[in-house]
């Protein structure tokens, strides 16, 4: 069940929307959305690389 092309934009269009909500400022849902992402996420690594933490 890994697809990992179609993942990675996923996780790329995931990690803009994000830094779409935290731009505008609604930290709670973003924070909120960070965290469903998360639990979604099979490559917490990736993740992690794609988030700078």
């Amino acid at each position: 069940m890994r697809n990992d092309c179609s993942f990675f934009i996923l996780v790329s269009t995931l990690q803009f929307v994000y830094l779409f909500i935290y731009l505008t400022k609604c930290r709670f849902f973003a924070i909120l959305f960070r965290i469903l992402t998360y639990k979604e996420c099979i490559c917490r690594e990736f993740i992690e690389m794609l988030t700078g933490r």
